[in-house]
């Protein structure tokens, strides 16, 4: 069974990643498939208090935003909520 969390190597990178899962933290994993100015959307934070975040990976660095707040299922795996 394959985790959210360790995203899909094989195609990388992308230009942009949308995860329909709560995380604790983003997930470094899927901010190294990203191309530059590739942008990554994601639910973060406590399991009924997340915050959807948008990412944008541009020079290196990534900047981040709030969207809105939100609740989402958990995002099973290493870099999630575990197993």
């Amino acid at each position: 069974m394959g985790r959210g969390a360790w995203g899909y190597r094989d195609l990388a990178p992308y230009h942009a990643i949308s995860v329909a899962a709560g995380a604790p933290d983003v997930p470094a994993g899927l901010l190294e498939q990203l191309t530059d100015a590739g942008r990554l959307v994601i639910p973060v934070g406590p399991h009924l208090d997340q915050e959807l975040r948008v990412l944008i990976k541009s020079g290196g660095r990534v900047e981040s935003r709030v969207a809105t707040l939100c609740c989402f299922v958990p995002l099973l795996g290493d870099a999630g909520w575990g197993s």
